[in-house]
């Protein structure tokens, strides 16, 4: 896919261009729309799993996760 986008980059045709893009873009979509979830399922599969991406989005990830009710959650205790 990589190669096809440098591709297109090199298009001078505006309108062209343009069009070829917004496929490329339609193309990008639908295969995200297959491959995530199976990457969902099958974690070791994600091509991106060493990237600092990956590392970004599993850190935001823990943090938005809610505790256990056997963990104590301090944020949702009263304070006097």
């Amino acid at each position: 896919m990589n190669e096809v986008v440098s591709i297109v980059e090199t298009i001078e045709d505006a309108a062209e261009k343009k069009v070829l893009r917004h496929a490329l873009g339609e193309t990008m979509c639908a295969s995200f729309d297959v491959l995530w979830p199976l990457i969902r399922q099958y974690p070791d599969l994600d091509p991106d799993k060493d990237t600092q991406w990956h590392k970004d989005r599993e850190a935001r990830r823990a943090e938005r996760e809610v505790p256990s009710e056997n963990e104590p959650n301090e944020s949702l205790e009263r304070t006097s």
